[in-house]
């Protein structure tokens, strides 16, 4: 009887590890992508307005109350921008929260939360999306699972926001798309949780990418947790830099990489680079 148990109880085990490789990763994807990233500083209209107006780029969705929060989403290329008023969360960074796109549908990818035990709180429904808020991962911030009802209908509104953005030749600033955003993780046992959600491949010891969609994730572990910026691929360095100069809005270079002054982007740090 014992030696029965003890067969079942290795064939649980090896069911249970092979889902998972060496590295702690999972082998079922169940993130699409990133589809939006959420930014809240202290004047959220005055920043859409910025990135709107200024750096000409698309609208996604207009500055507007929703409920019990008011946002817009500007479009970059190949993810959203979300520019957040909303009381009732505290945060210590301006960008403070992303949401993700699922494999599958809300209900199979909650079920797959369950099997690794991802926290999460309940899911809201509206007429556009289902929101499933992801709790653990940024507790100084938001992530979340964005089901939307039509998925069909955003992605060819996407289609269409990357015609403008190439019609306008990506606004003053020549923007194509979001490289990455980087994100600081205080220590390792936060690395493993984020890799219940996605797959996760460390490059230093100090250095974690997620690759699997676009924009890229970079994490880096710190005494902290949050996202510390975002990084736009655009196409003439020399282009953003006469534009920022010329504009008083020049913060700094280093290595390629242009940083927009913070005052001039409402405390949000947005870097630019001509490489990808």
């Amino acid at each position: 009887m014992s030696l029965n148990r003890n067969i079942f109880l290795i064939i649980i085990i090896l069911i249970f590890t092979s889902c998972i490789e060496n590295d702690g990763n999972y082998d079922e994807k169940i993130i699409s992508k990133v589809d939006h990233i959420i930014i809240k500083p202290d004047n959220p209209e005055a920043l859409f307005d910025f990135l709107a107006n200024e750096l000409k780029l698309p609208v996604f969705w207009d500055y507007a109350q929703h409920g019990d929060y008011t946002s817009g989403g500007i479009f970059c290329g190949n993810v959203n921008i979300e520019s957040l008023s909303y009381d009732q969360m505290e945060n210590e960074n301006v960008i403070c929260g992303i949401a993700f796109d699922p494999e599958s549908s809300t209900e199979e990818t909650l079920a797959e939360f369950e099997k690794r035990n991802i926290a999460h709180g309940d899911p809201v429904h509206s007429p556009v999306h289902i929101v499933t808020p992801i709790n653990g991962l940024l507790p100084e911030g938001i992530v979340v699972l964005c089901d939307y009802i039509i998925p069909e209908k955003i992605k060819n509104k996407k289609k269409l926001k990357q015609k403008e953005l190439e019609e306008s030749d990506g606004g003053p600033l020549g923007i194509e798309y979001v490289i990455t955003s980087t994100i600081h993780v205080n220590g390792d046992h936060m690395i493993k949780e984020w890799k219940k959600l996605i797959h996760i491949e460390q490059i230093s010891s100090t250095d974690y990418v997620y690759t699997q969609s676009s924009p890229d994730i970079h994490f880096i572990k710190s005494d902290r947790n949050g996202i510390e910026s975002i990084m736009f691929k655009v196409k003439s360095l020399e282009r953003v830099r006469s534009y920022l100069v010329e504009n008083n809005m020049f913060g700094s270079e280093a290595d390629g990489i242009i940083l927009i002054s913070p005052e001039t982007s409402h405390g949000v740090l947005f870097r630019f680079t001509d490489h990808d």
